[in-house]
């Protein structure tokens, strides 16, 4: 019963670690869309950071409080908020795709990590667009070719071949 018991614990520990390190190692790959522009996950989260900071440093903070006092924004706000939204997706697309395939008819993916991650990066590109949230927290809805070369991504070529 004890071997039983320690086997089991030890699939669940499994099931909860694999997605867990599948998506830190494919967050430090090249993402595949092409509007990253070769960024990693990583990189295009700190290019999110970057153009917070870039966005609220010319902000005159006492004038906009007094304008907007209930509101509390400021870039620190901003990138938590956004970051929520993007880590919110790595779990609801997990529990998404569990129970499309347990209540619907939808036949579970060959590959669920590769499949999660390309729904995950989906939504980081709809997230890009960032046309919802507030219009203090609005960043570019792309990311320039100077910054991709300066953190070393490889820019996609015109056929969308990198």
């Amino acid at each position: 019963m004890k071997t039983l018991f320690k086997l089991t614990l030890l699939a669940f520990v499994l099931a909860i670690m694999t997605p867990i390190a599948f998506f830190a190692w494919r967050m430090g790959q090249p993402m595949d869309a092409p509007e990253f522009k070769g960024l990693t996950y990583y990189q295009y989260s700190t290019w999110i950071r970057e153009e917070y900071d870039k966005a609220w440093e010319d902000v005159d903070m006492e004038a906009y409080q007094a304008k907007h006092p209930e509101s509390g924004l400021d870039a620190d706000a901003c990138a938590n908020v956004d970051f929520v939204l993007h880590g919110a997706s790595v779990f609801s697309l997990g529990l998404d795709m569990i129970l499309a395939n347990i209540l619907g008819d939808e036949p579970f993916p060959a590959h669920p990590l590769l499949t999660w991650w390309q729904r995950f990066e989906a939504i980081q590109v709809a997230l890009l667009d960032n046309a919802g949230g507030y219009p203090a927290c609005r960043i570019p809805d792309s990311i320039s070719d100077d910054y991709a070369l300066s953190v070393g991504a490889k820019l996609p070529s015109e056929n969308g071949a990198q």
